[in-house]
């Protein structure tokens, strides 16, 4: 048997048909990747919305029964926790106990009205401040959420 009838007689597939299969993968990995960067996403602001709740929760136990005579602004975020007086002292440390075990590093909270509660609550994912991208709950707005902010 020489070479010529040995290579006719071999069975294997063609290059079409490698090139198709090759096409139908890229497809399907296209697709999976997509509900993927979906699912990462509604994650991403489920993580968000837990957040919040949890510092308006932390925000409302800490406002009971405090006095809230002088106090003009509360602002809680990892890396300062100004006070100007007494009462804003006591009702920072009393948001921050119901805060124990949260990582402030993900959230902040800016209160700057009192009668009823007026404040901004925004979340970093992954704790990353010079992001582009963060969640935000405005109480002024609450029917809207925590929304998805990009910049």
């Amino acid at each position: 048997m020489d070479i010529k009838q040995l290579w006719k007689s071999k069975k294997g597939f063609t290059l079409v048909e490698l090139l198709i299969v090759i096409i139908i993968i890229s497809i399907l990995t296209g697709m999976m990747m997509f509900a993927v960067s979906a699912a990462k996403d509604k994650a991403e602001q489920t993580a968000a919305e837990v957040a919040v709740n949890t510092v308006k929760r932390a925000m409302e136990l800490g406002f009971a029964g405090a006095d809230m005579t002088g106090v003009r602004s509360i602002i809680i975020n990892s890396s300062a926790v100004p006070v100007h007086n007494k009462n804003e002292t006591i009702i920072v440390n009393n948001i921050l106990e119901y805060l124990k075990g949260s990582n402030m590093n993900e959230v902040s909270l800016y209160v700057y009205g009192f009668d009823p509660p007026q404040y901004y609550i925004n979340y970093y994912p992954h704790g990353d401040r010079n992001s582009r991208l963060y969640y935000q709950y405005d109480s002024h707005n609450p029917e809207a959420g925590v929304q998805k902010i990009k910049y």
